[in-house]
């Protein structure tokens, strides 16, 4: 999976990957995305039916309505979540960022 900030808040992508390892996930890639969200958003990017992306909201505790699909083979995610500016929802205070 590829996570991306979009809260405006620095460092939360990388406290989210840390987060989601520590619950089995693989988080390849991190990034600021190119837009503000106020709700974190998960979109599949490989399986027609979702399964992916409704694996990770379960884990988060998102809404189904935050769940989205933008199908590309040619990523090598099955997963993108972009966070927003809801991430206290679900991103323990306890992760820290290892330096």
């Amino acid at each position: 999976m590829e996570v991306y900030n979009g809260s405006g808040v620095q460092g939360v992508a990388r406290r989210t990957q840390i987060y989601l390892r520590t619950m089995g996930y693989d988080v390849l890639k991190i990034g600021t995305a190119s837009d503000h969200f106020d709700n974190t958003i998960v979109v599949e990017r490989l399986s027609p039916n979702n399964a992916n992306a409704q694996m990770l909201a379960r884990t988060l505790k998102l809404k189904n309505r935050f769940v989205t699909r933008s199908i590309d083979s040619t990523l090598a995610v099955s997963v993108t979540l972009f966070i927003g500016e809801d991430y206290e929802n679900f991103l323990p205070d306890s992760v820290e960022t290892i330096q």
